[in-house]
């Protein structure tokens, strides 16, 4: 398949899930009309004319930029790559010139999850798949933060009924309990600290944000290479 008929095939699919995706009943039973989904990409930032998302849906567009790509995603209040990608259906799709994959794996591919799904003819459980780094990076760091989060909030919970107890046995009970979740928080921490320290060495030049209470685990060294 040339490059022009490609890149035209991969706005018609992006087309066809707009449309599908925009004509869905909503929380209310009722259906995005183009208007409204117009209306929208307007309040986002990026106007788009109704007449422009028609000829989308159309299949009548030859290509589509990335900014309408993602102005469209949030209108219609989906991840960009449900866009790209019909996860619905169960057939396959044409990821690169000439290259047919099943739809979810290319969605693996696009979104980091498994940089080896392009390449495997079929699917093998036993096989080990390989994730993006810095993609699967993020994402720990985005698990450990919200466990510690949850844990900090719970021992402070705790802490209270601690204190409210009713004997001496009882608050020392709760305490015991205290200690031992500050056992698992420091573990948290630490994993989030070494997770941290692997995005340094993959060249991540900003770290996500994290509360006061845990800077002091950006000052451990970078891990020692092997």
């Amino acid at each position: 398949m040339e490059q022009r008929e490609w890149t035209t095939q991969m706005t018609r699919q992006v087309g066809a899930q707009v449309a599908r995706l925009r004509t869905r009943p909503g929380p209310d039973g009722k259906r995005m009309t183009a208007q409204a989904l117009a209306d929208r990409c307007a309040e986002l930032g990026l106007p788009m004319d109704r007449s422009v998302i028609a000829k989308l849906e159309k299949g009548l567009r030859q290509s589509i930029s990335v900014a309408e790509l993602i102005i469209l995603a949030k209108a219609l209040e989906v991840a960009p790559v449900r866009l790209l990608f019909p996860l619905e259906e169960q057939g396959t799709i044409e990821i690169l010139p000439g290259r047919k994959v099943p739809i979810w794996r290319a969605a693996e591919w696009f979104d980091g999850t498994d940089d080896l799904a392009l390449e495997a003819e079929g699917w093998d459980p036993n096989v080990w798949r390989r994730p993006d780094q810095i993609v699967l990076s993020f994402r720990w760091h985005r698990r450990y933060l919200e466990s510690w989060s949850a844990g900090q909030k719970l021992m402070a919970q705790q802490r209270a009924e601690a204190e409210a107890a009713a004997t001496a046995e009882d608050k020392n009970a709760l305490m015991d309990v205290v200690a031992h979740n500050e056992q698992l928080q420091d573990k948290t921490a630490q994993d989030l600290g070494r997770v941290r320290r692997n995005m340094r060495q993959l060249g991540v030049a900003q770290l996500p944000e994290i509360p006061p209470e845990l800077r002091s685990i950006d000052l451990l060294p970078l891990d020692p290479e092997p």
